[in-house]
């Protein structure tokens, strides 16, 4: 298992630095400064917050609502810088295991987010839910891993 991670991290880390550059972040940050952001886009968001190790408290996908999203939407200011910055160091997450799992089952694994709904002519939407899913893969194996170690 420990011969497979470097390879492993390298190939899932080209892949989320690819949708890290593919997504149009200044169509999110427009959306954000217009107040067009759709329920999804907002849920979606969130999680990236929380997986890059913003202090917010999750239970469940229907917690993640306009007002909930209206007292975090300070945080989004400079979402891509944040998120690069979190891949640029490789340090990885803080969360657990446990609570990977539980962004997995009670977030990621929700019918309502699923990726074949996300009906746009701009395919950040698409592409951030996609990223938000590697990275939520990427931190359970890379725990894993260094469990296993």
């Amino acid at each position: 298992m420990i011969q497979l991670r470097n390879p492993f991290f390298q190939k899932l880390s080209l892949l989320i630095h690819a949708l890290i550059e593919i997504i149009q972040w200044e169509n999110i940050y427009q959306a954000i400064n217009n107040n067009t952001l759709t329920l999804h886009l907002k849920r979606v968001l969130i999680i990236v917050l929380r997986l890059i190790g913003e202090p917010i408290q999750l239970t469940n996908l229907n917690t993640i609502n306009d007002a909930f999203f209206d007292q975090h939407k300070h945080r989004l200011t400079n979402i891509k810088e944040k998120v690069t910055q979190f891949f640029g160091t490789l340090s990885g997450s803080d969360l657990s295991i446990n609570d990977l799992r539980i962004i997995k089952t009670n977030f990621l694994d929700d019918p309502f987010m699923r990726v074949e709904e996300i009906t746009s002519d701009d395919k950040s939407p698409l592409l951030l839910t996609l990223f938000v899913k590697q990275m939520t893969l990427q931190q359970i194996l890379r725990n894993h891993i260094f469990l296993s170690q």
